[in-house]
């Protein structure tokens, strides 16, 4: 049942502009958006600072920035089903 409502999830396509190329947009349902506040710990943020300070990319803040992107459009997913 769970992975029913994943693959369900993972069908929605969602956009912030009025189109998707090659589809036809039948109903607008509105406009949703939401907020998700991350923590790193102690460590990962020196790290990301000193990253910061270098002018290099921090992997771990990259990595938090991409899991806490993936969180916040499954929560948007959900509220549409």
């Amino acid at each position: 049942m769970i992975q029913e409502h994943i693959n369900e999830l993972q069908q929605i396509m969602v956009t912030s502009g009025f189109n998707f190329d090659g589809f036809k947009i039948e109903e607008y349902l509105g406009y949703i958006s939401g907020e998700t506040v991350i923590g790193m710990g102690l460590l990962k943020a020196l790290a990301a600072d000193f990253s910061n300070l270098t002018g290099t990319e921090s992997a771990e803040l990259t990595k938090k920035t991409g899991e806490t992107r993936e969180k916040s459009m499954m929560s948007l997913q959900m509220v549409q089903l």
